[in-house]
């Protein structure tokens, strides 16, 4: 098991940088892959972050970590984007999504599953606001959503 001590000292580190960029971590990876250690960072921010983006927070992060000096063994840092296929499942996750395409899988009446699509209007505490491709605002409880992903523009 890896060292929960060590992960929280990097979590720590790196903060600064990330703020610096408006960047949050949706996950944050460190474990022992073959003879190094692994450290993966998925990235993403309001809007989406950009290949640009990760090649500079990897530069960045990977300067002050090696000046700080607290991995010992050998490791690789990999900052990269969560995907456009990585579900959405937190209240964040939709957020940071927000103008962007989404299809979703939601509980409906009589507990038959419906399937919505269309564009991220608006987060409140419990609830997302979709516009539809008709123009109809749909307001879905989060507990209600059962999967949901970004969609792709064809």
């Amino acid at each position: 098991m890896v060292n929960e001590e060590l992960s929280q000292k990097i979590r720590q580190l790196i903060d600064p940088i990330l703020k610096e960029y408006s960047v949050e971590v949706v996950e944050f990876i460190y474990r022992r892959e073959g003879s190094k250690m692994a450290l993966r960072l998925l990235a993403d921010k309001l809007g989406g972050i950009t290949l640009e983006d990760c090649s500079q927070l990897n530069q960045r992060i990977g300067t002050l970590l090696d000046e700080a000096d607290l991995i010992q063994e050998r490791y690789f840092l990999e900052v990269s984007s969560p995907g456009l296929d990585r579900p959405l499942a937190t209240k964040r996750d939709f957020q940071r999504n927000i103008g962007r395409l989404v299809r979703m899988t939601v509980v409906g009446p009589s507990e038959k599953n419906i399937t919505l699509a269309g564009k991220i209007k608006n987060v409140d505490i419990d609830s997302v606001e979709v516009e539809t491709k008709k123009g109809l605002l749909k307001v879905v409880k989060l507990d209600q959503i059962m999967k949901a992903k970004l969609e792709i523009k064809p």
